[in-house]
């Protein structure tokens, strides 16, 4: 959700190919759709950040991914290559630098011998400059 211009984010969980943009003010009327440049699978969670949704994905490398809702560009952020299944996400500036956080799931909740827990991961965003 996009509390300042009231606009709200809905979109298949699997195989999504676009965003529906909804009116929060006007009781979720339909305000149009973002087609996505890239189909992405198992969205489990999805927060808005500078003009764009920040989606976890459960695919599988557990990858994070970064969806403009000006273009419909979609750019991979990083993949976490670990655990067993990716949850939800936060995406919120913190003191030590991180803003991505996620939630990874180790083991299977239905086999206690798996050694099931969870973890939150948390990441800062890293700009790097050419040398020279």
């Amino acid at each position: 959700m996009n509390e300042v211009r009231g606009v709200g984010y809905i979109a298949e969980w699997n195989k999504t190919t676009h965003i529906n943009l909804v009116d929060l003010n006007k009781h979720s009327d339909y305000l149009g759709t973002i087609k996505l440049k890239k189909k992405l699978p198992r969205i489990q969670g999805a927060k808005y950040y500078d003009h764009s949704l920040i989606a976890s994905v459960d695919d599988d490398k557990n990858t994070v991914y970064q969806i403009s809702l000006i273009d419909g560009s979609v750019e991979k952020l990083f993949s976490l290559n670990e655990g067993d299944e990716m949850e939800g996400i936060a995406v919120r500036p913190m003191p030590d630098g991180s803003l991505i956080h996620v939630i990874q799931l180790y083991g299977k909740a239905s086999d206690p011998a798996s050694g099931y827990h969870e973890e939150l991961h948390h990441y800062a965003r890293i700009v790097t400059r050419p040398c020279g």
